[in-house]
Formats: C-alpha cells, structure tokens, sequence
C-alpha cells in the first residue's frame, strides 16, 4: 500500500442489536484489519476492529433494502450490512476487503527479481512469459515481463498506474496481479499461478455443456467482465485461451497483456471471438478499449458451450472474416429459446444493442437457475452444475 490505509470514508451501518438501526460510522482498511467508529478523529481505543482473517467473504447485499449495500461475512459470528454512497464506492469497497483478507504477510515484503528462479514458457521479441517460483515461500506465479524499450516514456507510466489497481483490488474470478517490479531494461509482472486447465479443454471433454453447466461458466465470466471493464482494462480481448478452471472448480481469467498497438493477428482461434465491427476497421477497432466486443465474444464463448462448435469457423481466414461479417448463424435443435435469445443479444452486428447492461444481465432467463450471490462468494459446489 502506498499509504497506512488501503480504503477509507464514511459507510452506514446497520446495528446489530434487536432493531437494527442504521447508523453512520467512519471505516478504515488496512493488510489486517478493517477498522470503524464514529468519527475519524476519534481516539484510537475506540475503534472496533475486524481482522480480515475472519471475514469468509464480501459481497453485494439486495436483501438490506438500500441502494448500494453490501455484507461482510464474519466467520462464526454475523453478518455485518454497509451501505456507501454511490455504485462505484460499493465496487471499490468490496474489491479492497476481497484483495486484503486475500493477501499473505509475505506479499508485504521487498521483493526483487532476484527473489525467483525462473522458467520462460513464451519467448517473444519484446516480451516472454515465465513460470516464477519464489525461492523464500516455494510459491508459484506466472511472470510477464516486458522490454521497455517497446515503450515511451509516457506509456510506462500509464502502464504502471493503470495496473496499481490490479495490485490494490482483487476479484474472484480474476487472476490477482501480487507484485509490480522494475530494474533498468525491463517491467515485470508477476500474477498468481493457475495450472493449466484452460476452459476450452474440459469443453472438448465433454462435447458441450449443459446450459445450467454454461450459465454457471458464464456468470463468472461475466463477474470478471465487469471487474475489468470497472478498471478500463480488457475491451475487445476477451478469449477461451485466457480462461482457466482452477482447482476449486471456479473460473480465472487472465488480464489482457501490453500491446500498445494492438492489431488484428490472422490467427483462426483468435477470429473466432473477435467482434464484426473490429475486422470493418480494425485500426479504430483497436486503437481503444471496447467493451462492447468483449460482449460479443462473451456471446460466442456462450454459443459454443452450449452448442459444442464455434459460433463461426471456416479454415481459410478471408472466407471466415466474411463469415462473421455476414452475422449469419444458425442454433441446433437442442438449445432453448432463453439461450438463443440471450447469445443473439449479445452477438448483434450492431454494437449499440449489444446486451451490455450489468445490471439487466442478470434478470436474463438463461441464468434463472442460478443464485449470483453463491457464486460470487463461492458458497456453492461447482459439481452440482456438472
């Protein structure tokens, strides 16, 4: 933290005695512990104190009846209801505690490159991507490292700001950013390690998933969709090959790399997902973020679980850009009407009437059966969606 609290300010809280009064309280967040009274100036005896160690998860809280409410679970004791001001403060505050009570005491430490023993998986021009192994704590973490020289000065800086908020935040279903580290030549990255189950291999398995199976998938995705979209990051580079299964059995999505002049790569997996409006003008496409393509292959992710195929595909890459420029798809006989109705909004030729709301996404049929709740506090059995 570059400072002694992660997250400060005022929150109402609900009492927790008989008639559950809502009283306002100042709170602070720090690496152990979340702090509130009633005044920020108060003496420091009269804090109460949380340690984050207790708290079994955080999450959005419909059922107090105040906008923008959220819960902290305290493991064996209650639960605690806060209400902030605004959407944004709600997202922020719930990111905080999820990114804290997540963090180790040796995450806190000085660290250098020095520090790991490495093994390189990807050696590109200007980057490689490598397995890291710490040598004090034996612990694993995918390293993207990059040559600065690929960059201005200007773009390293907001390369380096934009990413504090992966290091500041956390989300379930996001692979967490743990350390930033530079020395002379390069910038380093260094994410915690998820085996290399990618979604797409359990999907080949299986054929295609049952829709309970794909709405399960599916709503994890779309939790980090929005995560990432919070943080402008990720539009228009969502893939099957960034999306893992880890060993708890719930999703973990890799955060896009650093290609400042990003272009369209004539690879067939790649175009598969890749939204018609990017392939009519792929230099505009490309040039800033776009949220809304990341729906459009959020969309065809969604058609090929549930249908077993890709949404498109032919093997010669000029005949299946046309293809998805064209929009021309047809379901097979077993998908309902829900999914269909769903995947077609979200793979619109016309980006403004993509289904792009996060709010109305989950009153969508097609996840019905689903309680968001349990899934974003991982209080369900993924086994039970198989």
């Amino acid at each position: 933290m570059t400072s002694k609290f992660a997250k400060q300010g005022y929150l109402l809280k609900q009492g927790a005695q008989m008639f559950k009064t809502w009283q306002k309280r100042y709170f602070r967040l720090n690496e152990r512990e979340l702090l509130y009274s009633k005044q920020n100036t108060d003496p420091e005896s009269l804090w109460k104190k949380i340690k984050l160690s207790d708290v079994a998860y955080v999450a959005p809280a419909p059922e107090c009846k105040k906008p923008f409410g959220f819960k902290i679970c305290i493991k064996d004791v209650r639960i605690m209801y806060l209400v902030p001001d605004s959407h944004n403060d709600l997202i922020s505050w719930i990111e905080a505690i999820e990114k804290w009570r997540n963090t180790k005491a040796t995450d806190l430490e000085p660290i250098q490159l020095t520090d790991f023993s490495t093994s390189i998986r990807e050696q590109h021009d200007w980057y490689s991507i490598s397995i890291a192994v710490r040598t004090k704590t034996k612990q694993k973490y995918v390293l993207k490292s990059y040559q600065k020289s690929h960059f201005n000065q200007s773009d390293l800086e907001k390369i380096i700001q934009s990413h504090m908020q992966f290091i500041e935040t956390m989300n379930p279903f996001v692979v967490p950013l743990r350390f930033i580290i530079q020395d002379d030549t390069t910038i380093n990255f260094l994410y915690d390690y998820v085996s290399d189950d990618p979604l797409f291999s359990f999907l080949e398995e299986e054929g295609k998933f049952s829709e309970i199976q794909a709405a399960f998938y599916s709503s994890q995705i779309f939790y980090a969709i929005q995560y990432l979209h919070l943080h402008n990051s990720n539009g228009g580079f969502l893939k099957p090959n960034n999306i893992f299964v880890s060993s708890d059995g719930f999703i973990k999505i890799f955060p896009p790399g650093l290609e400042i002049n990003s272009s369209l790569k004539n690879d067939l997996n790649d175009l598969i997902y890749t939204a018609p409006e990017i392939l009519l003008n792929p230099t505009e496409g490309f040039s800033k973020p776009n949220p809304n393509a990341d729906f459009y292959a959020f969309g065809a992710i969604i058609y090929e679980m549930v249908c077993g195929l890709p949404l498109f595909f032919h093997t010669q890459i000029d005949q299946l850009k046309e293809i998805i420029k064209s929009g021309k798809h047809y379901f097979p006989f077993h998908v309902s009407q829900q999914a269909i109705a769903f995947i077609n909004k979200l793979i619109s030729l016309d980006p403004t009437k993509r289904t792009i709301n996060f709010g109305n996404m989950k009153d969508e049929n097609f996840f019905k059966n689903l309680d968001w709740d349990q899934i974003l506090t991982k209080q369900c059995d993924p086994k039970s969606f198989t």
